[in-house]
């Protein structure tokens, strides 16, 4: 049985109590992939999440400033069943404890108690109308440090295929750690919204982007089809959002446009197109100004996010020591002149039933069910035979 047991802390010289529970990590951000000071701490947290804390770890913090944090509780995830009430309960104290210190400062009291002046260390303006607007942004996050190791050895297997279309796309190395953030490397992840593949990708921009979609064919389950995809979208956000920003500033800079582009793949083109014609490029200024009901903590935190997924896989050693790491995909590629039997392709390249499977995953559980697989498609094999008709 998990038992739940609240951490306790002494602050280290230098650090204040409002610090003391998200740690300061030294980010290497180079021109392309910014990381301004006042997103630091923002990225800090998420770093945590990937690299310090399991998923027993039931983080409660500020949804908007996410390095607020307040608890963590130890052996409690956020929304398991059995742990929803405890968690309620927790973030109701919190909330309760907030509103009190605003009534404290508001009728000149002093703050005695030890957890009120931790508590209000957070908040250096000790502004009452922060406090309370504090109080209702109370969220639950859970760790992800398991998770993110399973992601690993899947990027070893994986990460090779997305490099090489990076690469041939002519995008940026380092954004091979964007389905880090979109799907732990999982090629067979699916969101409750109908995302899907290891870079999440929605069945209208899947076709509109040129993968297959039908009753026998799924690109976006192909991890090698799913990249090229997802490099033709940020290529595309790019152009987009280059156009939109030069009409508010001449001379904006691929630096600037990069956190907008990364987190378009989150939120969409056309709405960071819709924010940068209100508030112009600037990243941040959007981050705390943009006001609409889809522009929320999902989307706010992507880009900090994307970051905080990079540092922690380039640091993988440091806070993973050892783990496993796939081995990269070795596959032939083949286009098929007609419709041929599961066993006769299984015969002639020499290969079993869940390897086919496993190098073919977009094709679907119709196809297998019928072993015959049509004409058109292309199949992976481990080798290529002199000839196969």
């Amino acid at each position: 049985m998990a038992v739940a047991v609240f951490l306790t802390w002494m602050y280290p010289a230098g650090q204040s109590a409002a610090d003391h529970l998200v740690q300061h990590h030294k980010l290497k951000c180079g021109q392309y992939f910014p990381c301004p000071d006042a997103l630091r701490r923002r990225v800090d947290f998420w770093i945590d999440v990937y690299g310090r804390r399991g998923i027993n770890d039931a983080i409660l913090h500020d949804s908007q400033r996410p390095h607020r944090v307040y608890k963590i509780i130890k052996g409690k995830a956020c929304g398991t069943n059995g742990n929803t009430q405890f968690i309620k309960e927790q973030k109701r104290q919190i909330r309760l404890r907030l509103e009190r210190i605003a009534i404290l400062i508001e009728r000149k009291k002093t703050i005695t108690q030890a957890k009120d002046k931790h508590y209000l260390n957070m908040f250096p303006g000790r502004s009452p109308a922060a406090l309370r607007r504090a109080a209702r942004n109370l969220r639950c996050q859970s760790g992800n440090k398991d998770g993110f190791r399973n992601a690993l050895r899947r990027f070893g297997t994986y990460g090779p295929i997305v490099r090489r279309v990076l690469k041939d796309a002519g995008l940026h190395r380092d954004i091979q750690y964007l389905p880090f953030v979109e799907s732990s490397y999982n090629p067979e992840a699916y969101s409750r919204v109908g995302a899907a593949g290891m870079w999440q990708i929605m069945p209208r921009t899947a076709r509109v982007l040129g993968l297959e979609l039908n009753a026998t064919m799924d690109e976006r389950l192909d991890p090698e089809a799913a990249s090229w995809a997802a490099a033709r979208y940020l290529k595309d956000s790019r152009k987009n959002l280059t156009v939109a920003a030069r009409s508010k500033k001449a001379n904006v800079s691929d630096s600037e446009l990069t956190p907008f582009v990364i987190t378009s793949y989150n939120y969409g083109v056309n709405g960071m197109r819709r924010a940068i014609k209100k508030l112009g490029p600037d990243f941040l200024t959007v981050l705390n100004r943009y006001r609409t009901k889809k522009f929320r903590v999902a989307v706010k935190n992507f880009y900090a996010g994307f970051l905080a997924a990079r540092h922690v896989a380039q640091n993988a050693d440091r806070f993973f020591g050892s783990y496993s790491k796939g081995r990269p995909l070795r596959y032939d590629t083949i286009m098929l002149r007609k419709s041929a039997s599961i066993d006769r392709i299984r015969a002639v390249f020499g290969v079993s039933l869940s390897r086919l499977k496993s190098l073919n995953p977009a094709l679907t559980r119709f196809v297998w069910h019928q072993s015959v697989i049509r004409s058109d498609p292309v199949i992976r094999p481990v080798r290529s035979p002199a000839h196969f008709g």
